[in-house]
């Protein structure tokens, strides 16, 4: 085994029923459930152990056991691994962190990961919990430079989760699942790498870690929520999403662009919906995280969103799902339509048709049918349009098998012919 000279690490839990896949791509796995010892072992792969080389004691942690690190000596030289290279390559995407419980003491900083305790000039980088509340960064270029968070709520003697993501070279840091810090800098590769601090120790100050883990890629924002999962965490063995395809909760569906009963989907999805609007807002919630698509074919995510991009929800990887009817497939007046939606989930488990089935829909244009309405006007009848009107803000549908006769000095946004419908320029 490998070891690395370290100053700490933290630990995670599990309490919900909805979980990204965690174990994709992950790399190491330090519980620190010893109870006695100067190593905390790496359990996955057995590859990066640490050694402890700090006044350290064994105790109680987030889940189990935890590390609590004081630092009490002048200097700490770590022995170098492979995670150094791995932070500091500018090609690489990782993630890596865990749960925190600090105190500065007399000092205004308590130490949380550094990647070198060499001179300014090599690029170290040390990371660190600052009494105001704050994660702070101090890195090396040639001289010293410090980047602050915005406000984290750290208080002393509380447990919070912290994650590091970097893409490239650029970092993002997180506290309890927000984004707090984003900055880019280029670390000098082949450097030693630690938990906690290369510095001279203060009076009463230390970092407890307990279950830190490193992933091999940079980690979304809905999987950073899993692990925080509200305070309560998610724990290596990590909770393996469901086998099958996102269900809808029949229960959640709503029409918000409904002019009555917007929920009646919840009672039968034949309930027939009355809308204005042709490319109607529908909302509902999927059984895990889930992206979805909106079409009028019964068709499931992945051929809805070939057929067009635009059909895509707004929430993606996500259970609470906003679905707007794109432009292209927009509602003709007049007669009853089917809306249907398509969800695949984050592991690509979907059905092989539509999620929801057909949803009953009856749209109706709120204006004369050759009056030219709002941002996608569809027509539902040939058309001859009077002279010098600007419609320059509003496209319009064409179906087969009707035409739009118009003026040369009139002027649409776009004029799409869908089917075989048609138009003229009267000179």
């Amino acid at each position: 085994m490998k070891s690395i000279f370290i100053f700490g690490l933290t630990m995670i839990l599990l309490c919900n029923t909805t979980f990204a896949d965690l174990n994709t791509d992950l790399l190491r796995v330090w519980q620190f459930n010893e109870t006695s010892g100067t190593t905390a072992n790496e359990i996955l792969r057995e590859t990066e152990d640490i050694t402890i080389a700090a006044t350290y004691a064994w105790i109680a942690g987030k889940s189990a056991n935890a590390l609590n690190l004081t630092t009490t000596v002048a200097k700490n030289n770590l022995a170098g691994g492979t995670i150094g290279n791995e932070l500091a390559d500018p090609t690489s995407n990782v993630s890596l962190g865990g749960w925190l419980f600090v105190d500065w003491g007399a000092g205004t900083d308590a130490p949380i990961w550094v990647s070198t305790n060499a001179p300014a000039s090599v690029k170290g980088i040390y990371t660190k919990a600052y009494s105001n509340g704050t994660i702070y960064v101090q890195y090396g270029d040639g001289g010293w430079h410090w980047v602050y968070s915005a406000p984290a709520g750290i208080t002393r003697n509380t447990w919070f989760h912290y994650i590091m993501t970097k893409t490239n070279n650029e970092r993002k840091f997180y506290v309890n699942g927000v984004l707090v810090l984003t900055y880019t800098f280029t670390p000098t590769s082949g450097v030693t790498w630690s938990i906690g601090d290369a510095g001279a120790g203060i009076l009463g100050k230390y970092t407890v870690y307990d279950e830190w883990y490193m992933w091999n890629r940079t980690l979304p924002q809905a999987e950073i929520d899993s692990l925080y999962n509200s305070g309560a965490g998610d724990y290596y063995p990590f909770t393996v999403p469901p086998a099958g395809p996102p269900n809808i909760d029949d229960s959640t569906w709503n029409c918000s662009s409904a002019t009555e009963n917007q929920d009646a989907w919840q009672t039968s999805k034949d309930a027939v919906i009355n809308v204005t609007d042709s490319t109607p807002t529908i909302r509902f919630t999927t059984s895990e995280n889930a992206d979805c698509a909106i079409g009028t074919t019964l068709d499931n995510y992945t051929t809805l969103i070939a057929g067009d991009s635009d059909r895509n929800c707004t929430t993606t990887g996500s259970t609470d799902q906003v679905c707007t009817l794109p432009v292209a497939d927009a509602l003709t007046s007049g007669i009853i339509s089917n809306l249907t939606v398509g969800c695949r989930d984050t592991t690509g488990n979907e059905n092989t048709s539509s999620t929801s089935g057909f949803l009953k829909i009856n749209y109706t244009s709120a204006s004369s049918p050759c009056t030219p309405s709002g941002s996608v006007w569809v027509m539902t009848e040939s058309c001859t349009l009077p002279t010098n009107a600007d419609y320059s803000s509003i496209t319009a549908y064409v179906p087969s098998p009707y035409m739009l006769t118009i003026e040369a000095n009139i002027t649409f946004q776009k004029i799409i012919l869908e089917n075989g419908g048609t138009y003229a320029i009267k000179r």
